[in-house]
């Protein structure tokens, strides 16, 4: 009526009311980006000085963004050398290679995972029924020439997978600068929700239990995820939004019904997760995940610019 264009937030705030009866504290889910963005500019140190804020916050911004265009446009045939010295910019401390840092976790090109410096050795027979097999079945794909085969099995010929040797736990790992928990962690279950893509490039949600790293005699250390699917059902009701939801990132399923565990790569990660609990009219509860990221899944597995590049602060894989 005052011919005031209203922003898509207006409306929302209409119905703040609704969405925290029903659901609690509604946290945003488009706003995942911005969000992030400040995350960023609070890791700006201003040295306590008393200029222009704001434009420390852009010439940072407008660095990051140029440094990251470098990154994207090195050539082909950078050297070992080259690679070093930007490794060494990329993740040294904190404070000297911020601004490279960034940059290259936007890459898309950049599949650096970031673990925990202090890792734990787990007994993978004593912690859950399902872990050891699957644990076995991913090992035995990840390293088909060593003919690893069951500890208890008395078959000659082939290596043991030892269940008290091979593996050490973590409670989280970043991969791109996001972090991603598990259900195993003592101190917190957040960020253990993700959309993973599976073999056959299928996009699936799932919950996160335990994050190992796995040894196998001289073979070089690999990262293994074990998750559990959310179960699909025919008698979730129809939503508006299913004729879209591959491109909007939804994903529905009955509420605290998950699958068998199954093992993944870090890599096969696309993006975070946000869950909501609804009750629907035939009296049962569903999950409504809606993935945070949507580009991650627009990403091509191509060799990293810093594989095999080490890091001097903490741990890096690729």
């Amino acid at each position: 009526m005052m011919g005031v264009p209203l922003k898509p937030n207006h409306h929302f705030s209409m119905h703040y009311r609704e969405f925290f009866t029903r659901f609690g504290p509604a946290y945003a889910w488009w706003l995942f980006s911005y969000e992030r963005f400040n995350g960023l500019l609070e890791k700006v140190k201003l040295n306590n000085k008393s200029g222009d804020i704001s434009t420390s916050l852009m010439r940072f911004w407008v660095r990051l963004h140029r440094l990251y265009e470098m990154v994207e446009n090195l050539s082909d045939n950078i050297t070992h050398e080259e690679k070093v010295a930007v490794s060494k910019l990329c993740y040294t401390e904190p404070g000297r290679g911020t601004l490279l840092a960034q940059a290259a976790g936007l890459s898309n090109n950049e599949f650096a995972i970031r673990t925990p410096r202090h890792l734990r050795k787990i007994n993978l027979q004593a912690i859950d029924i399902d872990v050891y097999p699957a644990a076995l079945r991913f090992a035995q794909d990840t390293w088909p020439h060593l003919d690893l085969k069951h500890e208890r099995s008395d078959t000659p010929g082939g290596m043991l997978f030892l269940s008290h040797r091979v593996a050490e736990i973590m409670d989280f790992i970043y991969k791109s600068g996001v972090r991603y928990g598990s259900t195993s962690s003592q101190r917190t279950k957040n960020d253990r929700y993700i959309i993973a893509r599976f073999c056959n490039g299928h996009l699936a949600a799932c919950r996160i239990e335990f994050i190992f790293r796995l040894t196998v005699g001289t073979e070089k250390p690999e990262l293994a995820i074990a998750v559990r699917r959310f179960i699909t059902s025919n008698e979730i009701p129809e939503m508006p939004w299913d004729l879209h939801t591959g491109d909007l990132g939804y994903f529905v399923a009955p509420a605290d019904q998950l699958g068998v565990i199954e093992f993944i790569k870090p890599e096969q990660i696309s993006s975070p997760l946000g869950i909501c609990s609804v009750p629907v009219s035939n009296g049962q509860n569903i999950w409504i995940g809606v993935s945070y990221d949507r580009t991650g899944e627009e990403m091509q597995n191509e060799p990293g610019l810093f594989d095999e590049i080490g890091d001097e602060d903490g741990e890096l894989l690729t």
